[in-house]
């Protein structure tokens, strides 16, 4: 229904108010087309590159294998790819519900170990020259509050879309005004909030968030680490027991986990604790690829 409405299909925020669903759009479209990522990259370089992704999907032994399966099978055969990305999402939903808290879903990490060590000994095996790089996917932290920012607005003598437009995401709270008195009105209310801050223009240069367009608000409100809105547009009644979430505006936790020539195992586990921007982890992948 949502996408009926918005007149654009795109990943289904069911919850959107219905009165202001129609202002928002698939931003993504707007996007330049030449944007790089790894598999570009590899075109552009006349590399081969071999891509696996599970999202929300099962991880166990059998059904893991259906992602590193292929990938294993592959690096044995005759003509293995120069590169290869395997992405699991499975992790973030196993994050929200326990927490930070690996212990709770160990079974599931030793799993992914597993595989990881099968791949490395299909590698060794093979007598192949590459660096392994490990990285997560982002950070998770513990909830500890949940900041109703929907109920704040509504108290507010303003009225929606006439006044302001507005999206709540689980970690930000963005703005798009029509006239001054909203655009007070609602600084004036977020300041009054102790559980975040509204970027700064320093902020959003600083973490590469500066678009030359609006189309992710005129004002972002960030909660703090280990804050949640709630309610918000993407989660149900039910996700307000959340135990972990990510977001935040410093949330560089987990980015890169190694990286490393595999045939230096001293090197593995001098560069295995550190930890560096996301936006470092493209620059260092492609550097290491040879790309």
């Amino acid at each position: 229904m949502s996408s009926h409405i918005a007149r654009r299909a795109y990943q289904d925020p069911a919850f959107i108010p219905l009165d202001i669903l129609p202002y928002f759009e698939d931003i993504s479209a707007t996007l330049p087309k030449n944007l790089p990522d790894l598999a570009s990259i590899c075109r552009a370089s006349q590399h081969t590159c071999f891509q696996q992704s599970m999202i929300y999907g099962y991880i166990g032994s059998r059904r893991c294998g259906s992602i590193f399966g292929p990938v294993i099978e592959s690096i044995e055969s005759k003509n293995p790819f120069d590169f290869y990305i395997a992405h699991i999402g499975e992790l973030d939903g196993l994050g929200h519900h326990y927490g930070p808290h690996p212990d709770f879903f160990s079974e599931f990490l030793k799993e992914i170990d597993l595989w990881l060590f099968k791949i490395y000994g299909s590698i060794r095996r093979k007598g192949l020259k590459c660096n392994l790089i490990i990285a997560s996917d982002h950070g998770m932290f513990d909830v500890r509050s949940i900041v109703d920012i929907e109920k704040q607005l509504k108290s507010l003598p303003l009225k929606v879309p006439k006044d302001y437009i507005y999206f709540l995401d689980s970690t930000i709270a963005r703005f798009w005004f029509s006239n001054d008195k909203a655009k007070n009105l609602i600084e004036e209310m977020l300041l009054r909030i102790p559980n975040g801050h509204i970027v700064s223009e320093e902020e959003k240069k600083r973490y590469h968030i500066d678009f030359k367009h609006n189309g992710y608000g005129n004002l972002w409100f960030w909660l703090d680490r280990g804050c949640m809105i709630f309610p918000n547009f993407f989660q149900s009644l039910k996700s307000s027991k959340t135990k972990g979430m990510h977001g935040y505006l410093d949330d560089e936790e987990g980015a890169l986990i190694v990286y490393s020539d595999m045939k230096d195992t001293k090197s593995i586990a001098r560069n295995a604790a550190r930890t560096l921007h996301l936006t470092d982890v493209f620059r260092i992948t492609r550097a290491l690829a040879g790309f």
